[in-house]
């Protein structure tokens, strides 16, 4: 996947990046690792160390929690332009669900310690991130207060 393809994506399908300028997107397409996940593989699993974020380019992958009754419950479908794994950009935490893929499926992986160096030497990436993330909270916030 070359360094253009994944500005697209970031610019065009991802709206927590869409608060950056081209010259931010570039950055940070630079530190994509394209990884792939056939169906039923899993991203990562619930309690592993939280230490990159993915964005969907082609596929569908869910997050699931699996009780101790054996029910597996789907907490969210991510697809082309979704992003997953997000506060790993900001710390290292333990994952709250399970990720896996249920059809083949494309990502672009970003390290969270590569992106906290980037925020560190460019403040305005991570200025932007923060209130584009701000946003997103309050979408969710207004959809739980419609239901």
């Amino acid at each position: 996947m070359r360094s253009a393809e994944v500005v697209e994506l970031l610019a065009s399908r991802v709206p927590v990046f869409s608060t950056l300028v081209p010259a931010d997107l570039e950055r940070i397409a630079e530190l994509a690792v394209p990884r792939t996940f056939e169906p039923g593989q899993v991203v990562f699993r619930e309690g592993d160390s939280s230490d990159t974020c993915y964005i969907v380019r082609t596929g569908h992958a869910r997050a699931i929690r699996s009780h101790g009754d054996g029910r597996t419950i789907t907490l969210a479908r991510f697809g082309p332009g979704d992003i997953f794994g997000e506060l790993a950009m900001f710390e290292d935490e333990r994952r709250s669900a399970t990720v896996e893929a249920v059809e083949p499926t494309e990502v672009v992986a970003l390290l969270g310690p590569d992106m906290r160096r980037l925020m560190v030497e460019h403040p305005g990436i991570s200025q932007r991130l923060v209130i584009a993330l701000g946003r997103r909270l309050r979408e969710s916030n207004e959809r739980l207060s419609r239901q």
